[in-house]
């Protein structure tokens, strides 16, 4: 049996109310390797997921001077299918090995011999088969969804294959639930201050590569867990909640439906399966054209603002799954009175900064910020209502020029000259020219800051890089309430 199932069928559950329990996550915050097999170790980084190295324990005990590196090899192997219990699995390829020493059980290094081994990994944007996700499994419910590893030593008899568990320090602070409504199911992630006291709720929407059944992905792929992090929370005067639900499709999965009753997608401009990695199915022209409603071309140049008349929403606009996900955020703040409901605040990137628009336009008057990166709204499915709508709470937007995935010109810098059309005084705008590394912790080859896909622009987000006369993004929006709109 794998570790995520062993973890999965002995997760006790909680229940807080309704529909809502809990499950496993998959990782822990410690674990000690079993006989003859290893503890693997992740974190989110940037880029991504990250595996950071192996903590292997041997029938033998040796010392760091027997340990060479080259004698190690660390294959890295993933499933056909679901099951990692195939007896055919894919070969993907190696993992580059950094340093090997002795150590205890926790990969911290001891100067005596052991019966632990630590196999540091090479960490860096740019390296292979670094990512330990086996993203053919995301939406299995109960599939491992990690590579699986073969650590070997030829001189030193060492074969290692079984894996006793995954440690995520990070993301093991957030617990892990799933909430049903009707037949609709919807997995999650939360973390709680420590602090005493009120403070707000911070809700952040995955992009469309994070969405399927297993939540510690949105917390890893998109850095999440840095919400939670100090640097962060250092500007909310108790801490903040966070609250990270997962799409089991992806957020652009609307309410309309085509004349054989299949649900429509907004759409993107874009291929965005090519450039992410997942399908997406994108509303065809011509079903636009028979069942379009009150798309906008602009503000009006007579009055630009006057408040627009309401008029008939998009088709192909409003998300699915708004109604579960608006369910969620009201059970968690019934659940921790302690939630300061004048500062309920939203982003997301990507389908997630969709996600972050809708939500506001389908709730008006509910959340005090938002922040939105490379958000996928497209700009044309906004009626000047809409656009009015979202001029009435503070918004900071971020995106990247040359971002191919989402342009910007077709979504949020069409969507805020809009907004300012109409009035919008509080609408934030950074319009970077790429995304690269700005905290000194990545270079190129040519020793410039390494440079991202063009599309993560939520790289700047979790590293609360964006600057608004003289605030930071995080700083500037612990200071927003319902109360000041």
């Amino acid at each position: 049996m794998s570790f995520f199932r062993r973890m999965v069928c002995s997760a006790l559950c909680l229940v807080l109310c309704g529909a809502a329990f809990s499950i496993s996550s998959g990782i822990v915050n410690s674990c000690v390797p079993r006989d003859n097999e290893y503890v693997l170790y992740i974190d989110g980084y940037d880029w991504g997921t990250c595996s950071q190295k192996v903590v292997l324990r041997t029938a033998t005990a040796h010392s760091t001077d027997e340990l060479k590196k080259d004698d190690f090899s660390a294959l890295v192997f993933v499933p056909v299918t679901g099951t990692s219990n195939l007896p055919f699995p894919i070969k993907k390829g190696e993992r580059t090995i950094s340093t090997v020493f002795a150590s205890d059980e926790n990969g911290v290094a001891l100067s005596g011999s052991s019966h632990f081994i630590t196999l540091e990994f090479v960490i860096s944007p740019t390296e292979e088969y670094a990512n330990p996700f086996n993203r053919n499994v995301m939406t299995a419910d109960s599939a491992d969804p990690f590579f699986r590893f073969k650590i070997t030593n030829e001189p030193l008899g060492i074969e290692v294959s079984e894996c006793s568990g995954v440690v995520c320090r990070s993301a093991s602070q957030f617990k892990f639930m799933k909430f049903t409504m009707d037949d609709l199911t919807i997995k999650y992630s939360f973390w709680r201050s420590p602090k005493p006291g009120k403070k707000p709720l911070i809700i952040w929407f995955h992009g469309i590569a994070e969405g399927g059944s297993i939540p510690i992905v949105p917390l890893l792929e998109t850095n999440a867990v840095r919400l939670a992090s100090d640097e962060i929370q250092q500007y909310f005067e108790n801490g903040a909640d966070v609250l990270v639900p997962q799409c089991p499709s992806a957020w652009l999965e609307s309410t309309s439906k085509d004349i054989m009753g299949n649900r429509l997608w907004v759409p993107v401009d874009l291929n965005v399966g090519r450039k992410i990695g997942r399908a997406v199915r994108p509303v065809e022209r011509a079903v636009e054209k028979i069942f379009g409603a009150g798309v906008s071309d602009g503000a009006s140049d007579e009055d630009a603002i006057k408040i627009p008349e309401e008029t008939p929403v998009p088709t192909a606009s409003v998300s699915f799954y708004t109604e579960i996900v608006k369910k969620i955020i009201d059970m968690y703040i019934s659940r921790y009175d302690y939630v300061d409901k004048s500062r309920i605040y939203v982003g997301g990137c990507s389908a997630g900064g969709y996600m972050t628009l809708n939500m506001i336009l389908q709730n008006p008057g509910f959340f005090a910020a938002a922040f939105p990166a490379c958000e996928a709204y497209p700009d044309a499915k906004l009626t000047d209502y809409q656009i009015y709508q979202l001029t009435q709470i503070p918004m900071w937007f971020v995106h990247s020029k040359n971002d191919s995935t989402i342009k910007a010109s077709t979504h949020d810098e069409s969507t805020v000259r809009r907004m300012k059309e109409l009035g919008g005084r509080r609408v934030i705008f950074t319009l970077y020219d790429d995304v690269r590394d700005l905290t000194g912790r990545w270079n190129s080859s040519n020793g410039r800051a390494y440079e991202f896909d063009d599309h993560y622009s939520w790289v700047y987000v979790m590293n609360n890089t964006p600057r608004y006369e003289g605030k930071s993004l995080f700083e500037w929006l612990s200071a927003q309430s319902l109360e000041q709109n």
